[in-house]
C-alpha cells in the first residue's frame, strides 16, 4: 500500500476480512480526484460514476487530477488505497530543456500527478561599436536584457496529450554600431505561459563626445500561476569627458547572469551567463567592437507522480 502506513494497512485488512465475512458486496475501481470541496475535504469521481463523492486517503497527500484506486465500501465509503499507472522508474524526475533550436512536443508520462514547470526567455544581444580613427575618440553599446520568468505548477488531469515546448535563443550581439544586438527569443510551454526574450542593447559609433549606449529592456512573462518575473534590464554604457566609460553589463535573468562590461576601452561586450543572461555591450576606440550575445533560454520540467 505505497504511502500507507502500518497502523493502517493493518486497520484496511481487518476491514476487509470482516466485511468479506459477512459476504458484502465491495469494489476496488479507480478513480480520479477532483477540487476540494468549500470544508477542504478531499473528493474524487470513481470510473463509470458521474457524481463526485467524499474520499479517505490512506495514502497520504493527493493533488486534483490524480490517478487513484478506492476501495468502494458499501453503502458509502471510499478509501483512497493506491496509485493508478504508476510510472516506470526509467522516467527522469527532472526533465530540462536546453540548446532547443525548433519547437518540440513533450508527451506527459503515464502516473502523472502534477508537475512544477518553469523557463526563462532568451537573454538579448549587446550593442556594438564602430570604430573611429578620430584621436581621443571612444564609443559604448548598451547591454542586452534579461529574459523573462515564469513557473507553474499544472495538475496532470490538464495534461491530456503533448505540450509544445519552444525555448528562446539567445541573442547576437551588434557586430557595429548599424547593427544593435538582437532581440532574445520567447520560450513557452504550450499554451500555459510565455516568458519573452530581453530586448537589444543599442550599438553605437566612436566620437571624440560624451555618449550613452542605450541599454535593452528586461523580458516579459506572463500565465504563469506561481511567478511571472520580469528579466533585468541592461545597464546603460557611458562615455565620462571624451574618454571614460563604464557599465554596459547585460541584464540578468532568474536562471542567468548578464555579461560583465569588458571594463576597458577597446573590448568586445562578453557574453550572458547560464541561462537568459543579457549580453554586456562593446566599448571600442579605433576598431570596431562586437556585443555580446545573449544566453539562451531553458525549460525545466519537475514531474510529481
Amino acid at each position: 500500500m505505497p504511502g500507507g502506513d502500518e497502523e493502517q494497512a493493518i486497520a484496511l485488512a481487518r476491514a476487509v476480512l470482516e466485511r468479506m465475512q459477512s459476504q458484502t458486496a465491495w469494489a476496488l475501481r479507480p478513480a480520479t480526484i477532483d477540487p476540494p470541496d468549500r470544508l477542504g475535504r478531499t473528493m474524487g469521481t470513481v470510473d463509470g460514476d458521474s457524481t463526485s463523492v467524499r474520499m479517505t486517503s490512506l495514502i497520504g497527500r493527493v493533488v486534483p487530477g490524480a490517478r487513484v484506486m478506492v476501495l468502494v465500501t458499501p453503502p458509502s465509503g471510499h478509501h483512497i488505497v493506491g496509485w493508478v499507472g504508476a510510472p516506470s522508474t526509467s522516467v527522469p524526475l527532472v526533465q530540462p530543456f536546453t540548446d532547443v533550436t525548433q519547437p518540440v512536443e513533450w508527451l506527459p508520462p503515464a502516473g502523472l500527478r502534477y508537475i512544477e514547470v518553469e523557463g526563462v526567455g532568451g537573454g538579448g544581444g549587446g550593442g556594438g561599436v564602430t570604430g573611429s580613427s578620430t584621436s581621443g575618440a571612444n564609443g559604448c553599446a548598451g547591454g542586452g536584457g534579461g529574459g523573462g520568468y515564469c513557473k507553474s505548477i499544472i495538475p496532470g488531469y490538464l495534461l491530456t496529450g503533448p505540450v509544445v515546448v519552444t525555448v528562446g535563443r539567445g541573442g547576437n550581439g551588434g557586430t557595429n554600431g548599424a547593427t544593435p544586438g538582437q532581440v532574445g527569443g520567447n520560450t513557452s510551454f504550450g499554451s500555459f505561459w510565455v516568458a519573452n526574450g530581453g530586448g537589444f542593447g543599442a550599438g553605437n559609433t566612436a566620437g571624440t563626445g560624451d555618449q550613452v549606449g542605450a541599454r535593452g529592456l528586461g523580458g516579459t512573462a506572463a500565465g504563469g500561476n506561481v511567478l511571472n518575473v520580469m528579466g533585468g534590464h541592461g545597464d546603460y554604457n557611458r562615455t565620462l569627458d571624451g574618454r571614460q566609460t563604464f557599465r554596459g553589463s547585460g541584464g540578468d535573468s532568474v536562471l542567468g547572469r548578464g555579461g560583465n562590461s569588458s571594463g576597458s576601452v577597446g573590448g568586445a561586450g562578453p557574453a550572458g551567463y547560464l541561462y537568459g543572461g543579457g549580453g554586456a555591450g562593446a566599448i571600442a576606440a579605433a576598431t570596431t567592437r562586437a556585443g555580446g550575445r545573449g544566453a539562451d533560454g531553458v525549460v525545466i520540467i519537475h514531474c510529481h507522480f
